[in-house]
């Protein structure tokens, strides 16, 4: 028996004229204490003009007194939801911070925990410094694929004159877990948490049987060393220390704050400046990099064509 089950909720071409896309499905594993949900979306030539506003999973809980909590940095955050007034934006996130968030029912018995949890971060848009929302007041769980929110619809993808896409987004663990009544709630935050590091570890998934989800044969790698010279600060370069490099589409320096169509792979250096960028799909981008304390964005010149099982090395970047 495959260890792998597909429940289809929505396969579909929809409306050609309201969304004109195909949207896919959920996922059970076994031995796992929940479920994965991802999406393949795609456009055929000749489908017509469209922007794609925002998609996301949305998981409406039963009514009762939850905590909500987050990772920030992996520091722990919780907003008491009550019938006190509650706004979705206290939960809004950077994509790079956004791995685990979740509510717990801290009244119930046996008290429950529900969980968003996201391996990678490669398919949302607008790189690792866009804000999105992990819920809604309610309590509501999102897993959010990509948006316009805090920025606008030029995030998102927008298509014209038949253009053809497919892009797949996710997949997103939905975890589950339960501790006795009377359990303090920091125990299925870090029960969660732990389970996190489990699906880091996984990544990329070999569960998935679509030929559009690569598994990590067909991944590559990038690594080098970032050096930078700030003329406003120092007149000799120097390593760029906690520097946030990523591969993106290609385009001109910062194109990447405004990317949506194709994927995304950051890291953060080390004090040396020191980075590599692993899984990443194959494909052609470009290098950008941005540094804390130094004014502008930073872009290698020329192309980086990644193909499976490449293991790209730059000396000085």
């Amino acid at each position: 028996m495959s260890a792998e089950i597909y429940i289809i909720i929505l396969d579909t071409s929809a409306s050609l004229t309201s969304c004109p896309v195909n949207i896919s499905r959920f996922v059970l594993v076994r031995g796992h204490s929940g479920f994965y949900t991802y999406a393949i979306y795609s456009r055929s030539s000749g489908w017509p003009d469209f922007d794609l506003g925002q998609t996301r999973v949305c998981f409406k809980l039963r009514e009762t007194e939850y905590c909500a909590f987050h990772t920030h940095s992996y520091s722990l955050i919780i907003v008491i939801v009550s019938s006190k007034v509650d706004d979705k934006y206290q939960y809004a996130l950077n994509n790079r911070d956004n791995k685990v968030h979740g509510w717990v029912a801290n009244e119930s018995d046996p008290v429950i925990g529900f969980w968003m949890i996201t391996a990678s971060n490669e398919f949302r848009n607008g790189g690792p410094t866009k804000q999105d929302l992990t819920s809604h007041s309610g309590p509501t769980c999102l897993g959010m694929f990509h948006s316009a929110h805090f920025a606008g619809i030029e995030l998102c993808p927008q298509f014209r004159d038949g253009e053809s896409w497919k892009k797949v987004f996710g997949p997103v663990y939905v975890y589950l877990n339960k501790k006795a009544a009377g359990t303090a709630v920091r125990a299925l935050w870090d029960d969660a948490k732990a389970e996190l590091k489990k699906e880091l570890n996984a990544w990329p998934y070999s569960w998935p049987s679509s030929s559009d989800y690569p598994k990590s044969a067909s991944r590559g790698q990038v690594k080098g060393r970032l050096i930078v010279h700030d003329k406003y600060a120092k007149s000799k370069t120097s390593s760029a220390r906690d520097a946030l490099v990523g591969l993106a589409k290609p385009g001109a320096a910062g194109s990447w704050q405004k990317e949506s169509k194709g994927y995304q792979f950051w890291v953060q250096a080390d004090q040396d400046g020191n980075f590599t960028i692993k899984h990443v799909r194959a494909g052609t981008y470009n290098l950008f990099a941005f540094v804390p304390s130094v004014i502008g964005d930073y872009k290698k010149t020329g192309d980086i064509k990644v193909s499976a099982g490449d293991h790209l090395a730059s000396s000085r970047v």
